[in-house]
């Protein structure tokens, strides 16, 4: 069944709406009327629908604030949109606003609305498969780099907001190159899968891992305190990445390198956060791995830390 939320201010073409729509049969679409989008919101919040058919004169009634309100509340609901108005004009501007697709009201029938409205749904999700594509890594299901860098900006907008403290980490894993020879693409994308996983296990719902190219990975760590808080973190993806991975009878350890950097000790924009802890994790590579580094701008005496040391004091971070 679709559930179709109906947004709907002249009652008349409300009720052929629904009329059309009962045509397709009491077990292929249920429709909820409301006639105002303050309504819609409201339905919203308490129901999921599979579409939305919207009368397009709302957006001159309400405003595009209150639909952008309302677009944030339905970012994978796809939106029909209606109008009276016969003007070709009329569709680009539902297009713009966000619409998988328009009707007009002067020449719509049972059988096209149906249509419009299966469609919408189609087109929806294959947005957002494209956007999905976009935006994560496919071996890793991570965010990508596109993405960790925007999620990084919005961070630090927050983080100086709130005056708060961001931590960014590349992380390294030292000998998957020779895994990846030995076993192939499919097990050692099998190992990284699992790999990552470990990675998100030693984070918080509000932080965020990311896939940089290879075996290259990014955390990112929103409203910590202070260095412990990112020492902490560190010291447990060194401990979880040490562990051996098993896939499909093959069974191999890495040892992961990780670069960290602090805002606002650090405060520069996300590419050069980025540049900073990739320099950070290098040095920790040069320290055999299983390591991590913060960035320093005194790069011949880098802050230091090991997995072996997990009651160490928190290292000093220099700008």
């Amino acid at each position: 069944m679709i559930k179709v939320l109906l947004v709907e201010d002249n009652i008349v073409d409300a009720n052929l709406a629904k009329g059309m729509l009962a045509e397709a049969g009491p077990k292929e679409v249920q429709v909820t009327h409301v006639d105002r989008l303050s309504g819609a919101l409201r339905c919203l919040a308490r129901e999921q629908y599979d579409a939305i058919l919207l009368n397009l004169s709302l957006l001159n009634t309400h405003g595009l604030e209150t639909f952008t309100q309302f677009q944030a509340a339905i970012p994978r609901v796809p939106i029909v949109f209606m109008s009276r108005s016969g003007d070709p004009s009329l569709a680009l501007t539902a297009i713009r606003h966000g619409a998988q697709d328009y009707l007009s009201k002067d020449l719509w029938t049972s059988e096209m609305l149906l249509r419009s409205i299966r469609f919408a749904i189609e087109r929806k999700r294959g947005e957002q498969g494209l956007s999905y594509l976009a935006q994560y890594d496919q071996v890793t299901d991570l965010v990508n780099r596109a993405l960790f860098r925007d999620r990084v900006a919005q961070a630090l907008a927050r983080a100086k907001r709130k005056q708060q403290g961001v931590g960014l980490m590349v992380l390294g894993l030292g000998g998957f190159s020779d895994i990846k020879e030995s076993l192939g693409q499919e097990k050692s994308d099998a190992m990284l899968r699992a790999f990552a996983e470990r990675i998100k296990g030693c984070l918080r719902e509000v932080d965020t891992a990311g896939r940089l190219e290879r075996d290259e990975f990014t955390v990112l760590l929103e409203g910590i305190n202070d260095v412990g808080d990112a020492t902490l973190v560190a010291q447990r993806i060194l401990e979880a990445i040490a562990k051996p991975v098993e896939v499909e009878g093959s069974s191999a350890a890495v040892t992961a390198s990780i670069g960290v950097t602090l805002y606002p000790l650090d405060d520069h924009p996300a590419d050069v956060l980025l540049k900073h802890a990739a320099k950070a994790m290098h040095q920790a590579e040069d320290q055999n791995g299983n390591c991590y580094q913060f960035y320093t701008t005194d790069q011949d005496s880098p802050s230091e830390g090991h997995a072996a040391l997990p009651s160490s004091p928190s290292p000093e971070v220099r700008t």
